[in-house]
């Protein structure tokens, strides 16, 4: 697995673990296999927290999404544009990071014509074989079709 640094810049004295970048990698969808860089503009800790029984650091990021916009492709780069259009020039976003590196928490709310769009992700169980199974037509909706 190979993930390329970020670039952010962390407040005045404020540290960053040299694991937190790969947590970092991709803001919205935190796989290793599929990660494109999010190059946040500002990165600070916020501090110590608990996510499910799990320690954690706490991070407050600010995507550049100019930046980001220019820098990945495919479905990435159609939501970043779009933000893009609708006006939104910086996505800020909260993101817990375990000792190990991995997230175990990202929150952000997304602003768009329509409002306010909160997305919480909760990450749970790495390393543990997962079966999935299809959702049902009825438990399906699209976000191309949200406003914003």
């Amino acid at each position: 697995m190979a993930v390329r640094s970020l670039g952010a810049e962390l407040a005045p004295g404020k540290s960053r673990p040299p694991t937190l970048e790969p947590a970092l990698a991709n803001v919205l969808t935190p796989n290793p296999l599929n990660a494109e860089p999010a190059p946040a503009r500002r990165v600070e800790e916020v501090g110590p927290a608990t996510v499910e029984d799990v320690s954690t650091m706490q991070y407050h990021a600010v995507l550049d999404l100019r930046r980001a916009t220019a820098q990945v492709d495919g479905a990435t780069k159609d939501q970043f544009q779009s933000m893009l259009d609708a006006g939104v020039t910086a996505l800020e976003y909260e993101i817990w990071v375990d000792v190990n590196g991995l997230p175990r928490r990202f929150s952000a709310d997304i602003p768009t014509t329509s409002g306010l769009y909160s997305v919480t992700g909760i990450y749970r169980d790495w390393g543990r074989k997962v079966s999935i199974a299809a959702p049902k037509a009825k438990q399906l909706s699209e976000a191309d079709k949200l406003k914003g």
